[in-house]
């Protein structure tokens, strides 16, 4: 340990700068961290929009199936009847 009060302060300066090297090392890892974690939120809300489109297709499809079915079903109906009265 140094007994002259300009060698402690110069120890004193030499601690301060090593904490604050480490510190601005602590600084630059988590803005990295906090850059991910905005990619990776960015990246869930993309696939979450794209998950509600989707589903939004599928039921928008079925909706169409289901319209496309009813009119089948219903010219069915109809030639079903004609043929049934042709035929008496």
């Amino acid at each position: 340990m140094a007994h002259d009060p300009l060698e402690r302060i110069a120890a004193s300066y030499e601690r301060l700068a090593g904490t604050q090297q480490y510190l601005a090392e602590t600084n630059r890892r988590l803005e990295a961290t906090q850059r991910l974690g905005m990619r990776l939120q960015t990246f869930a809300m993309v696939l979450t929009g794209l998950g509600l489109l989707l589903l939004a297709l599928v039921a928008w499809q079925s909706r169409a199936v289901l319209y496309n079915t009813q009119i089948i079903e219903a010219h069915t109906k109809v030639l079903l009847e004609r043929f049934g009265q042709e035929k008496r």
